[in-house]
């Protein structure tokens, strides 16, 4: 019937329906007890409750131990080089009032994570824009007369520009499918995707790979790809892959967009804008067969096994005491791709991935995943408990955040190249004998890079200290030297390495990190009895008071995975007991100690980060590695949390090795749902 109204009584009849729905949104919205506000929910923030209900019907994953594991996983392809893509997290207002603009939607009502543009009062632009700015998720509603042009497949082409032109796509998607629903005439719809080979790996959902079958390979994916397991859709037709009568996979990194042929337009999203991206070569990678071991050997930091049928069993039967011990296990795939972090949401970085199908003890069969981050130890994205990582490269060698004792990195790993460089710093001043000093005069990306002075060290070992560099510099007097100019403030030293890589100057100190469980309803202040010289997220005084938000930490107004902090030289007592190792082995006693005492794969992450570092300072290549007491550790560097629940502390020292010491036997950790794991070291 609507086909056989004029033109202009159809504008007027969608502008009012227009009205209507936004009407309807936010009145069922306020209604919290209203019957409608479940369809208000769906409706509204349809994404939001969806998350909301994984969530509060998630189980923890049990714990998977092996009796027998076969399987060929050789063969696991390494590329040159990996990127890790840091997706925009920043949805403003007036970043979504730029591209709502693009289709006159000139009105906006916004309430929680949910922004709705549109525009009732001019019938030729009516359409609407709902924006969920916590995810990045969109539906966007225009009826403007959008008209194909002609040609087998120009509709492809024709979308993909268009979505570039407007900013909602970057240069790494592409959009391969197109087919029609015979449910809805006249419309085609165009499939979008990150493209796998632009990227440089696959791009998988974690979870969502317990819906691929055994018979599909995990490297044969292809984005839009359908196989047995996919549900049905008889709607579905015309589909240009051949895979008609298929669910659409699109409910991860992707944009689909329906055409009606000069009836208007429907976009809807759930593919994320990229912000930034950092190569890294293939030396940054663990190989294959050390990412297996791991994974094998209870070190996943992502696991999920299902049973392969449910039905009238309850899951205590299967995975008593939520557990999984002494599988029989065939490893049925094994593959390095992109994941996306699933708990932060905000990056997907390489990480090797583990497939396969096991027989419980008691005989069910189940299927179970694995995986592990790719990058090494110096440069790992996945070290936090709550899986909300850090900015990319913090753990890497040449840079130690926090900063009383100055210290040259001798390489950069393969990152982007050192910004600034020393072509870039002029004058260049000596500094007494500490090395030279210059100044960053190129000021045309961001002001608080010019005009800061920056150390180049004439030795690195021994490294001169940080307030006796500045107090030489501060004694200089030249006329290139304003009294604005900074040797870089401490506080500034995340925020600056996020944005440009700064590689001259590197800093150390004995920095513990704490990794922080508990109830998101309950806030928590955690207070350290020492002299702190650096912490982030920033301490009030010595203490900070900790949230648990989602799957990660919130201090104040910012999110983190665990808590970093630096204290003020201790010294602590001369060790009974303790493992040598030399330097190049450090990962491997980190692994040895982690198995001994239940530390986490991120825990295990940060210890090994925790003793590279403090090994770092001292001037041989064999060390003794020594638990320090915690008695004595909460003499001396006490902490207190409130309300008070479990802690873990396991802090080391190390030294040059002198003589064979007891190998020392820790304490397992008992984890509750409540508690507090440190993990830390320093250089004796």
């Amino acid at each position: 019937m609507m086909d056989k109204l004029p033109k202009k009584k159809l504008y007027i009849l969608l502008s009012l329906v227009l009205i209507l729905l936004v009407a309807l949104l936010f009145s069922l919205f306020k209604q919290k007890q209203n019957p409608a506000d479940i369809m208000t929910e769906q409706l509204f923030t349809d994404s939001e409750s969806d998350t909301a209900s994984r969530q509060q019907t998630r189980l923890t994953s049990p714990v998977m131990t092996f009796s027998e594991l076969s399987g060929n996983y050789s063969g696991t392809a390494v590329p040159n080089s990996v990127k890790v893509y840091n997706f925009r997290t920043n949805y403003s207002i007036p970043y979504l009032a730029s591209v709502a603009q693009k289709f006159d939607l000139n009105q906006n009502k916004s309430e929680g994570n949910t922004v709705i543009f549109y525009n009732t009062e001019d019938p030729e632009n009516a359409g609407y824009l709902k924006f969920q700015t916590n995810s990045g998720n969109y539906e966007l509603v225009s009826y403007r007369d959008y008209s194909l042009p002609g040609g087998a497949g120009s509709e492809k082409e024709f979308v993909r520009n268009y979505l570039l032109d407007l900013g909602l796509i970057d240069e790494t998607v592409e959009c391969p499918v197109t087919y029609s629903r015979n449910d809805i005439n006249g419309y085609i719809f165009v499939e979008c995707h990150r493209d796998f080979v632009k990227a440089g790996l696959p791009i998988l959902n974690f979870s969502g790979l317990l819906n691929v079958s055994n018979e599909t390979r995990l490297n044969q994916l292809q984005p839009g790809m359908t196989d047995s397991l996919t549900p049905e859709q008889p709607e579905i037709v015309n589909t240009s892959t051949g895979e008609d009568g298929r669910m659409r996979p699109d409910d991860f990194n992707t944009v689909t967009v329906a055409l009606g042929g000069g009836q208007g337009m429907r976009i809807t999203s759930n593919l994320k804008l990229i912000d930034s991206e950092l190569s890294y070569g293939a030396e940054n990678l663990i190989n294959p067969d050390e990412a297996y071991l791991q994974m094998t050997s209870g070190m996943a930091n992502l696991s999920i096994i299902v049973p392969d049928n449910t039905e009238n069993i309850a899951w205590e039967e299967i995975f008593p005491e939520n557990r999984a011990d002494n599988l029989r296990a065939e490893v049925t795939d094994y593959i390095l791709t992109y994941l996306e972090n699933p708990a932060s949401n905000k990056m997907i970085e390489p990480m090797y991935v583990l497939k396969g199908n096991a027989v419980t003890k008691s005989g069910f069969n189940t299927t179970f995943i694995m995986a592990v981050p790719a990058l090494n130890n110096r440069q790992v994205f996945a070290g936090e408990v709550a899986g909300v990582t850090e900015a990319p490269a913090l753990d890497d060698e040449s840079l130690k955040l926090g900063t009383f004792n100055p210290d040259q990195a001798g390489t950069v790993t393969n990152a982007s190249p050192c910004v600034p460089s020393e072509s870039q710093l002029a004058p260049i001043i000596t500094l007494s004998g500490y090395g030279d000093v210059g100044k960053f005069t190129i000021n045309n990306q961001n002001q608080k890079r010019a005009n800061n002075w920056f150390l180049i060290p004439a030795t690195v070992e021994p490294l001169p200290e940080i307030n006796a560099v500045i107090a030489e510099f501060d004694s200089l007097v030249i006329d290139e030297k304003g009294s604005q100019d900074e040797v870089r403030e401490l506080k500034m030293l995340r925020e600056e390495w996020e944005d440009f890589n700064f590689c001259p100057l590197r800093l150390t100190g004995s920095s513990p990190t704490l990794f922080v469980y508990g109830d998101e309803s309950r806030e928590y202040t955690l207070t350290i009895g020492g002299s702190l010289t650096y912490a982030y997220p920033e301490a009030d005084g010595n203490s900070w008071k900790v949230r648990i938000d989602g799957a990660g930490l919130k201090v104040g107004r910012t999110k983190v995975g665990s808590i970093f902090y630096e204290y003020r030289q201790v010294e602590f007592n001369q060790p009974d007991s303790g493992w040598t190792s030399s330097r190049k082995d450090l990962d491997k006693l980190a692994g040895k100690i982690a198995r001994q005492t239940g530390l986490n794969q991120a825990e295990t992450v940060k210890l090994n980060f925790e003793l590279e570092l403090a090994a770092s300072k001292v001037n041989a290549e064999k060390l003794l590695v020594s638990p320090i007491d915690n008695r004595e550790l909460e003499t001396k560097l006490p902490l207190t949390v409130s309300p008070e629940v479990g802690t873990a502390r396991y802090h080391f020292t190390v030294t040059a090795f002198v003589k064979d010491l007891p190998e020392p036997q820790l304490k397992p950790l008992v984890r509750s749902s409540e508690m507090v794991v440190e993990v830390g070291a320093v250089a004796r």
